[in-house]
């Protein structure tokens, strides 16, 4: 159901030396793995990608390293042809897919959330005794 339909520029987020693609609702992405010279496309956790600071385990963040994991990507570059994953198995199939790269423009994410650094003890006179005023 992603696979279908149109994706929307995001020049603000590039991946593999290009940019990025989305769906209206932020739900997919689509974009270039280029150790495989190909489109693909990902689903989106938004939550999970934000509370990871952009280095957890999320397709999104994934991706942005270099990853390949994806939900679907093109079986031949440029061709229409593309390998979706479906029931637990590829299967090839032609998605009408359009990205559009003039007029609109995809919402930028945002930057991800760093994740909090740890917490410290409380300060104190008698945890630091060096610092206590005189």
């Amino acid at each position: 159901p992603g696979l279908n339909g149109q994706f929307i520029v995001d020049p603000s987020l590039q991946i593999g030396g290009r940019s990025t693609y989305w769906d209206s609702g932020k739900q997919y992405f689509l974009y270039y793995q280029a150790s495989e010279r190909r489109w693909a496309i990902s689903c989106h956790d938004h939550a999970a990608w934000r509370a990871s600071g952009g280095n957890g385990d999320d397709p999104l963040s994934d991706a942005q390293r270099g990853g390949t994991r994806g939900l679907a990507c093109e079986a031949q570059k440029g061709g229409a042809t593309w390998h979706e994953f479906i029931d637990g198995q590829w299967i090839r199939l032609a998605p009408s897919i359009q990205k559009l790269t003039v007029g609109q423009r995809a919402t930028p994410l945002g930057p991800p959330l760093r994740p909090a650094p740890p917490r410290e003890a409380p300060w104190t006179q008698a945890s630091h005794p060096a610092l206590a005023a005189p």
